[in-house]
């Protein structure tokens, strides 16, 4: 973990020193030697501080944002040089004459006034108060200015606005009679309302838009249809006015239904505003039915298609068998968790209302019906069998089911995944008090723990290191998180809002990292033997060192078996490199 974060804050030459370093915990020293000896240099860093105090760059006017750059540079340096154990005790005298020489001419004028009023050699923090206090000053100083600028353009405005308001109207009106008055009939009316020009025919009209030089968008004087906000035309969404379409050639068509024994093909394109064409083949084919009858269709020849799909006429014509396929979490796995305020009907309504929003409505619901919910279980039935959800769910289409009273086994997927989240859960909030939003914020990043485990490989390729995970069937790639640094500090109470909300985070992946691994390995020694591990299997490695939802998955290269014969060690290729682990410290996952 150590090795991560020093990495992840590296940048420029010193990613280099570092980069070709194997990524394992027992390198790190070897890379903070390597960083050390390289940067890690008194004298250059005593020079480099040094150098930035004489080079700063002085102040050309009186400003309270080169003032306070002056003393940020000036303090970050000497506190530099003090922790490099250098006597800047003894330096008032020098710095005070070289940053006064920085100072521009009316603050310089101040301070020597201010330090002949001084009986003694001034110190270098009284040098430092002086220039806080004109900066302060000066920040007062330049809010009221712009303050009373504000108000002046304010009445400059208004004033301007009354002694030209009869001009610009009437300016106003004698453009718009203009460019109102039709070009080609000289009425009082525009262009394309003009009904000799709407009975002219298309290649006219364009003639004609070009002889006035009018937009060709909106048919309007006055400027191009490059500059024009209007819209376009709503058959070839085209920069061109309707009334200027002119519909493309097409070419005669074929016959469309040809012989029995022959195969005729055609074209099927779509128009695109960048007028390219997608060309798609048919054929006329003849398909066998489930008695044996031929019946006539026409596919689509398309080779990159992954999919078959037939439309419901043709498939009740074949009298083909059809199989409903529902896909539920209880198909991928997948988690969502809600939070609500109260258990009433209200507040149930509303959280599968946001369930619906972001997943899609589900055919059927299931609920626990078991003795789990302790002194809730009563109230949650009768909330539950509510009239008002029950009239939500007929209205939306849902089936309501509940779980025969004590068999939580008829539910059991849920219930384990109720179980994952809620008993990690209980053990973290009762170490702090969160809020509304940061309870919600906690558990929509528990959720995507637990929509990030993998469940199967997604191919047997040897140099494949990904695995399917629930997140696959809701976004379609795997999820990631926000990098945050390990917080160390074991009192919750002492940690900020966030940093709380993150540690409960942190604490919820090392501990449903560790029991995830364990049932998987639980699930691998059934009462029979699957055999010994092979080169190529999917594993999931132990490692507690890795960030939230970055599973430590590997590919198994070279097993070694032991002198009874009996295989327990295993060389696993990771995405840092190659490691070598016992079988109790991996475990592959499960094809099916």
């Amino acid at each position: 973990m150590r090795f991560h974060y020093l990495r992840s804050c590296l940048r420029g030459s010193a990613a280099l020193v570092i980069k070709n370093i194997d990524f394992t915990s027992e390198n790190y020293n070897n890379a903070w030697d390597l960083l050390c000896q390289r940067y890690d240099k008194d004298q250059l860093l005593i020079h480099n501080h040094v150098q930035a105090l004489f080079s700063v760059a002085p102040c050309s006017k009186e400003s309270s944002k080169s003032l306070r750059y002056l003393i940020d540079v000036t303090n970050k340096n000497i506190r530099a040089l003090k922790t490099l154990k250098q006597p800047t005790e003894h330096w008032d005298t020098l710095i005070i004459f070289m940053i006064s020489q920085k100072l521009d001419s009316s603050t310089s004028r101040y301070w020597e006034e201010h330090r002949n009023k001084l009986s003694e050699p001034p110190t270098l923090n009284q040098f430092i108060f002086f220039i806080e206090n004109q900066i302060n000053l000066l920040e007062k100083i330049e809010e009221n200015s712009k303050i009373n600028l504000k108000s002046k353009e304010t009445n400059n405005n208004n004033y301007n606005n009354k002694s030209t308001n009869y001009i610009i109207q009437s300016n106003s009106n004698q453009i718009q009679s203009n460019h109102s008055k039709c070009p080609l009939c000289n009425e009082n009316h525009l262009l394309y309302t003009c009904e000799t020009f709407r009975s002219l025919p298309t290649e006219v009209r364009i003639e004609k838009a070009k002889k006035f030089k009018v937009c060709m968008n909106c048919l309007r004087l006055g400027h191009t249809d490059r500059t024009c906000k209007l819209s376009h035309c709503k058959y070839c969404k085209a920069r061109h006015n309707t009334l200027l379409h002119s519909e493309p050639e097409r070419s005669a068509a074929s016959n469309p239904m040809p012989g029995a024994d022959n195969v005729a093909f055609s074209a099927n394109f779509e128009h695109s505003n960048t007028a390219s064409f997608i060309l798609l083949s048919t054929a006329m084919v003849r398909v066998r039915g489930a008695d044996g009858t031929k019946h006539p269709a026409r596919v689509l020849l398309d080779n990159g298609s992954t999919a078959n799909f037939v439309t419901d006429a043709f498939s009740s014509k074949l009298g083909l068998s059809r199989h409903g396929t529902s896909s539920t979490t209880i198909t991928v796995k997948a988690v969502h968790i809600e939070l609500v305020t109260a258990l009433s009907s209200e507040a149930y309504i509303a959280a599968l209302k946001r369930f619906v929003s972001r997943r899609g409505k589900p055919r059927s619901i299931w609920s626990d019906n078991g003795t789990n919910f302790v002194g809730a279980c009563n109230e949650l039935k009768g909330v539950l069998s509510n009239s008002d959800i029950a009239s939500f769910m007929s209205q939306e289409g849902i089936d309501f089911n509940f779980s025969p009273p004590y068999s939580p086994h008829f539910n059991g997927l849920a219930e384990a995944a109720v179980k994952a989240t809620k008993g990690h859960l209980k053990k973290l909030l009762s170490l702090t008090h969160l809020t509304y939003e940061e309870m919600s914020s906690c558990l929509c990043q528990i959720e995507a723990i637990l929509n990030s485990r993998p469940l199967t490989p997604i191919s047997s390729d040897p140099l494949d290191l990904t695995a399917l995970t629930p997140a696959h069937f809701l976004i379609g790639r795997p999820l990631t998180s926000v990098p945050h640094p390990q917080i160390t500090d074991g009192n919750i109470t002492r940690l900020e809002r966030y940093q709380r909300v993150e540690l409960i985070r942190q604490h919820f992946w090392k501990r449903f990292i560790n029991e995830y691994i364990s049932l998987l390995q639980q699930k691998s020694k059934w009462s029979t033997s699957t055999g010994s591990l092979i080169p190529g299997t999917l594993v999931l490695v132990k490692d507690r060192t890795l960030p939230a939802l970055l599973w430590p998955l590997g590919r198994i290269t070279k097993t070694y078996p032991g002198s009874d014969g009996i295989t327990r060690v295993a060389e696993v290729k990771t995405r840092t490199g190659t490691v070598v682990r016992g079988f109790n410290s991996i475990c592959p996952l499960p094809l099916h």
